[in-house]
């Protein structure tokens, strides 16, 4: 690939501000302006994060134990706590709040999209696993709070949905963003 490359002789103010100036020419010619970049923040919205969220907010068919399944404890401290409401006559009552409560918003800023991807119940890192958008961390620390009997009775995993869409919408923006470029079409 051939690269081009420009230099610049700068001897006085004036060939100084016709520089910049011309910098500011290529810069503006290539960046997004407000209207491009909520269109693309819009495709994302609508070809990821929706389809994101009705994956993080499905919830896996009842089982019954122990025959559909079995029970695998993660520690003992877990089944004791289980086990103490069970006796008690208060068994857990699925009720879909914490898959309720899974929330995204794209926004644009200063000519930026943001992704912000959320789930505010307290259960959630129990049954999903973290979220997972800390960069270069391994996939086990976010599947480590996930519960053993989560994963076996068919509740997805956060990290993978989550990391997936992002990854998807990154290369499809880059995608549009290449294509307005060479030809002036965002989408």
């Amino acid at each position: 690939m051939k690269t081009r490359s420009v230099i610049v002789k700068l001897r006085t103010e004036k060939d100084v501000e016709s520089a910049i100036n011309e910098i500011k020419k290529m810069r503006n010619t290539y960046s997004l302006d407000a209207n491009k970049t909520k269109q693309l923040a819009q495709r994302i919205r609508d070809k990821f994060m929706k389809p994101m969220l009705k994956k993080l907010q499905d919830i896996p068919p009842r089982r019954n134990y122990p025959d559909d399944y079995p029970l695998e404890w993660t520690s003992e401290k877990q089944r004791k706590y289980v086990m103490g409401f069970v006796l008690k006559g208060k068994p857990y009552q699925r009720s879909g709040d914490t898959a309720r409560k899974w929330k995204y918003r794209v926004t644009t800023r200063n000519n930026k999209i943001e992704m912000k991807i959320e789930n505010r119940s307290p259960h959630s890192k129990f049954v999903y696993g973290d979220i997972g958008m800390r960069r270069g961390a391994s996939r086990e620390l976010y599947l480590k709070p996930k519960q053993r009997f989560h994963t076996i009775t068919g509740w997805p995993s956060a990290y993978e949905i989550i990391q997936d869409a992002v990854k998807e919408a990154k290369k499809d923006a880059r995608q549009k963003i290449s294509n307005w470029i060479k030809t002036g079409q965002m989408i």
